[in-house]
């Protein structure tokens, strides 16, 4: 599977607002700095996750963006597919019934599995891996 610059960049920003839930805002700059991201694409991605409800902006002094929800809230799949519409795309033009049943099968699977894993879970397995005290309560 391949996955587009739009929804690697939009993970590692959900991400990074995950990392620091509950503190102040961020703001775009700041986010592309971190994590390597033109800031002119990220403020697209930034869009489109403010649109369908995944990250929320503030104007004025504490001007940035942070999270719409609880990081345990949103899924891989809210923002997949605030990034790139319909997930589901257009039906494989397999003529055989049996091997169309099989990829659509996989398709609901693949769904699933993104909808089941949070960006709580993905900042559980990061700091992990960075061997970083996790302190929140």
């Amino acid at each position: 599977m391949k996955i587009t610059a739009r929804t690697e960049y939009a993970t590692l920003a959900v991400l990074e607002l995950s990392l620091r839930e509950g503190a102040r805002h961020v703001q775009a700059k700041e986010i592309a700095e971190k994590q390597s991201i033109p800031l002119k694409f990220l403020e697209q991605i930034l869009s489109q996750l403010r649109t369908a409800g995944v990250v929320k902006s503030v104007r004025g002094a504490s001007v940035g963006y942070s999270l719409a929800r609880a990081a345990s809230e949103i899924s891989l799949r809210d923002v997949v597919a605030a990034v790139e519409g319909d997930l589901r795309g257009t039906e494989p033009v397999i003529k055989d019934r049996t091997a169309l049943a099989v990829w659509q099968e996989l398709q609901e699977e693949f769904l699933s599995r993104l909808a089941s894993i949070s960006f709580r879970e993905l900042v559980d397995r990061k700091l992990k891996e960075s061997r970083i005290p996790n302190f929140q309560i």
